[in-house]
C-alpha cells in the first residue's frame, strides 16, 4: 500500500504541474488579449480625441467638420498631430494593472479641405444642406433650376446670334448717307439744314417735301447703352463696395499643401449635389441685396467671376445679366404680333421720313434691339433693387411703351413692375451659378471661407491645412513581452 500511495502522488504531481502550467499560460494569454484590447481602446479614443479637436469656427459659420492640423499656423504641424494623438493614447494605456509602453508611432495617410480641388469641402457643403432642406424641397429646386438655366442659356445665345451690332452698325450706315443725302439736296436748293444727329428726327424738310415729323428713339438709346451700366441699375443711396481682395494669396491661387497617401474619391458631380451645393454658397456667402462683412462684401458674385474688386464682380454679373434679359425681352417682341406691328409701323415711318424706305428692315431690327435693351434697364434695376421681374415676358407683365422708350430715364422707376411670381437677384445668381463649372466655384468658394476667417483674428489661418480623413499608426509594447502594430482611419464624414 506504501508503495501504490508513492506512485500515485507523483502521478498527482505530474498531473497538477500540468493544470499549473495550463492555468499560468491561460492567464498570460488573457493578459496578453486583454492588452491587446486595451490598445485598441487606446488607438480609438485617442483618434477620437484628436478629431474633437475640430475647428469651431468652421462649424459655428459654414457647418463645417475639419481638424485645423496647422493649429493657427499656414503650414502642417504633423509633429504635434502626432504628439497630440499620443498624448491621448498614452492616457489609456496608463491605466489598470497592465505595462503598456509607446514605442513608436505616425501618420499614414491624410485628406485635406483643399485635396481634389476641394473634394472634401464639396461633400461636406452638400451634406450640409441635403440634411436642413430634405426630398421634397430638393426636387422642386431641381425642377426650378434646370427650366429656368436652361431658358437663360437658350435666351443668350439667341441674343449673341441676333447681331446686335452688325444690326445697328447698318442702321447707323443708312442713317448716314440719308443725312447726307438729304445735306446734299438742301445745298443744291440754297436751303441751311438745321445740324443733328444722324437719324434722330425727321425735320418735315428733307427732301423739299413736307413730312410729319417722326421721333426716333434708336439714336437716345445709343447714348443711354453708353453710359455706365451700374449707374443706370443700381440704387443711388446704396452706392457700390470699393473692397478690393490680394487674390494672389487665396486657395485657388496659391500653391498649396497636398494630402498624403489619401485616396481621394470622385466629387459628387450629379445634379442633386450641384444644386445643393450652389444653396450652400447662397446660403453661407454674402451677395450685393445682403453684403458680408470679409475682404469682399459681394461673395457669391466673386464665386461667379473671380476678379479681385467688389465692383469688378457686380459689374460683371451685371453685364451677364443684362444679356439673357436682353435675349428674352427680345424673343417676346420678335413673337408678339402687337409690338412687333407697333415697331415695324414706326420703323415705316422712320424710313419715310428720311426717304429710305427700303431700310424699314433694318430699322426695324434696330427698334426692337433698343426697346429689348431698354426694357432689359427695368429688369435689372429692379433686380438690383430688390423687386422681382417675369422669368418670360407676356402682354401683362412687359413695363415699357414703344412711345416712351425715347424717355428711358424718366420713365426708368415709373413703368417698373414688381411681378409677385417672378424671379428676383438671388434666384438669378442661382441660374448663374448652374451654368458654371463646378471645380471653378468650389475653390473660389473655399477662397471667401478662408478669408472671412482669417480676418475674423486668425491671419494665418488656411484651408490647406484643414484635415477631414487620417489615419494613424502605433507600435505598442505589452507587458515586456510582445509589440502590437496597430492602424486606424477616420473621417468626419
Amino acid at each position: 500500500m506504501e508503495k501504490n500511495r508513492g506512485s500515485l502522488t507523483v502521478f498527482m504531481s505530474l498531473i497538477l504541474s500540468l493544470l499549473v502550467a495550463l492555468t499560468c499560460t491561460s492567464l498570460e494569454s488573457v493578459r496578453m488579449a486583454a492588452a491587446r484590447v486595451q490598445i485598441l481602446c487606446g488607438m480609438d479614443i485617442g483618434l477620437y480625441s484628436l478629431m474633437a479637436g475640430y475647428d469651431r469656427e468652421l462649424l459655428r459659420d459654414y457647418g463645417m467638420f475639419f481638424l485645423d492640423g496647422g493649429y493657427g499656423s499656414s503650414n502642417l504641424d504633423q509633429g504635434k498631430i502626432c504628439d497630440t494623438f499620443r498624448e491621448y493614447m498614452e492616457g489609456v494605456l496608463r491605466q489598470n494593472y497592465q505595462s503598456l509602453r509607446w514605442k513608436e508611432g505616425g501618420i499614414e495617410g491624410y485628406t485635406l479641405a483643399t485635396d481634389g480641388q476641394g473634394n472634401l469641402f464639396y461633400r461636406q457643403a452638400v451634406r450640409y444642406v441635403r440634411d436642413n432642406l430634405g426630398v421634397s424641397g430638393l426636387q422642386l429646386l431641381i425642377d426650378h433650376m434646370v427650366r429656368n438655366s436652361k431658358s437663360s442659356r437658350e435666351a443668350e445665345q439667341f441674343w449673341k446670334n441676333s447681331g446686335e451690332n452688325g444690326s445697328l452698325s447698318a442702321y447707323e450706315e443708312e442713317m448716314i448717307h440719308a443725312s447726307q443725302e438729304s445735306h446734299d439736296a438742301s445745298i443744291e436748293m440754297g436751303e441751311e439744314e438745321e445740324e443733328t444727329l444722324p437719324g434722330e428726327f425727321g425735320d418735315g424738310n428733307v427732301g423739299g417735301g413736307v413730312k410729319p415729323t417722326v421721333e426716333n428713339p434708336i439714336p437716345v438709346i445709343q447714348r443711354i447703352q453708353r453710359m455706365g451700366l451700374l449707374g443706370l441699375v443700381l440704387p443711388y443711396q446704396q452706392g457700390i463696395s470699393d473692397k478690393k481682395a490680394n487674390t494672389s494669396s487665396m486657395v485657388s491661387k496659391r500653391r498649396l499643401n497636398e494630402g498624403m497617401g489619401a485616396d481621394i474619391s470622385d466629387t459628387e458631380d450629379g445634379l442633386d449635389g450641384r444644386v445643393l451645393f450652389h444653396e450652400y454658397i447662397l446660403k453661407k456667402l454674402g451677395n450685393y441685396t445682403k453684403p458680408a462683412e470679409g475682404e469682399l462684401s459681394y461673395e457669391a458674385e466673386y464665386v461667379l467671376l473671380g476678379k479681385k474688386s467688389d465692383e469688378e464682380n457686380l459689374k460683371g454679373i451685371a453685364k451677364r445679366l443684362l444679356i439673357i434679359r436682353e435675349g428674352l425681352n427680345l424673343g417676346f417682341l420678335m413673337a408678339n404680333p402687337e409690338k412687333r406691328g407697333q415697331t415695324e409701323a414706326l420703323a415705316l415711318a422712320i424710313a419715310s421720313a428720311f426717304l429710305v424706305p427700303p431700310a424699314q428692315g433694318i430699322i426695324t431690327m434696330a427698334l426692337l434691339l433698343c426697346w429689348s435693351f431698354a426694357e432689359s434697364i427695368l429688369d435689372l434695376r429692379a433686380l438690383f433693387y430688390g423687386d422681382k421681374t417675369a422669368a418670360i415676358k407676356t402682354a401683362e407683365t412687359w413695363q415699357l411703351s414703344l412711345h416712351n422708350l425715347p424717355r428711358l430715364l424718366d420713365r426708368i422707376d415709373i413703368d417698373r413692375k414688381n411681378p409677385e411670381n417672378g424671379l428676383d437677384y438671388k434666384d438669378y445668381l442661382r441660374i448663374l451659378l448652374f451654368m458654371e463649372k463646378e471645380n471653378e466655384l468650389c475653390m473660389r468658394c473655399m477662397d471667401m471661407v478662408e478669408s472671412r476667417i482669417r480676418i475674423s483674428g486668425r491671419p494665418d489661418f488656411s484651408l490647406d491645412t484643414c484635415i477631414g480623413e487620417i489615419q494613424l499608426w502605433a507600435d505598442v509594447e505589452a507587458n515586456g513581452r510582445k509589440t502590437y502594430s496597430i492602424s486606424r482611419s477616420m473621417s468626419y464624414e
